[in-house]
């Protein structure tokens, strides 16, 4: 019996309609950062059930800096900066405020 040059993946990705397996969890966390239909967070190592859950999980993570939360002036950072009604991501939180004032212009 020869040796298997092609070992059998053993990593299934995380989400439970999709049936695609992994040599490993890089191999698979790659996968869902890359794969369309998959709305996972690599920042968080969280996934998502739709786009609408995974603005809801950014919104969430940055709740507490938001106004009159209980981090906003300390020196920590937010892992997510969103616009809560379109989804979009900033580096800063002027840069967000920018973008709604232009949106809500519009």
């Amino acid at each position: 019996m020869g040796v298997d040059l092609h070992p059998p993946h053993k990593v299934r990705c995380t989400y439970p309609d999709c049936l695609q397996r992994f040599d490993d969890v890089r191999g698979m966390k790659a996968h869902k950062i890359n794969d369309p239909d998959h709305n996972y967070c690599k920042k968080c190592d969280v996934d998502c059930g739709g786009w609408d859950d995974f603005t809801q999980h950014k919104v969430e993570a940055m709740a507490p800096w938001l106004e009159g939360g209980v981090k906003r002036g300390t020196n920590e950072n937010p892992k997510h900066i969103v616009c809560e009604f379109c989804g979009e991501d900033f580096k800063s939180f002027g840069g967000r405020e920018l973008h709604r004032q232009q949106v809500s212009q519009a």
